[in-house]
């Protein structure tokens, strides 16, 4: 006796339906998981550049507060610096020094005027390949800077150890 209503699905009808069915979904994956990488790729290089523009801001406040007394070298700069709170003036230490590819900053608020001793030093960046600070003398870049009077500008130079590069010229407020 044959069959002519034949219902339900042959193995090789099902092997095909499974088959697409774990194509569709791996596809679904490696786009999620590319997906993912990249986001998070995007959001690691995000918070480098926001640490680097902190970073900019600091160093800039500094320098534009520079007072006097101060001395710098292509790795290093110690200076005062006249911080205004309120209507109290503070008379404050500020040391740089770059070592091992990080970048030190020591600060020490209502200075002891004695620019041999810090306050406590912390890393402000790391992960760095080279970094030069350079200084405006009487109209010419110098290496080092030892002298009563302030530079003109202070020309920072940020390598990072991943390739990135950042050159900028910090104008010194002068009286």
């Amino acid at each position: 006796m044959r069959r002519a209503d034949k219902r339900g699905v042959t193995l090789v009808e099902l092997l095909i339906a499974v088959s697409i069915f774990a194509f569709i979904v791996a596809s679904a994956y490696l786009l999620l998981r590319s997906f993912n990488k990249t986001y998070s790729r995007g959001m690691s290089q995000a918070a480098i550049r926001q640490k680097k523009r902190l970073l900019l801001r600091v160093i800039t406040k500094d320098i534009s507060s520079m007072y006097r007394q101060c001395k710098g070298a292509t790795d290093s700069l110690d200076f005062y610096s006249l911080i205004i709170r309120g209507d109290t003036n503070h008379l404050s230490e500020v040391h740089y020094r770059f070592s091992n590819g990080n970048l030190y900053r020591a600060f020490e608020l209502d200075s002891d005027e004695d620019l041999s001793t810090r306050g406590q030093e912390e890393v402000l960046l790391s992960g760095l390949k080279a970094f030069d600070f350079s200084y405006l003398l009487n109209g010419s870049w110098s290496g080092t800077w030892s002298q009563d009077g302030l530079p003109e500008a202070v020309k920072i130079l940020l390598e990072w150890r991943d390739g990135g590069q950042l050159e900028v010229a910090l104008d010194v407020m002068t009286d």
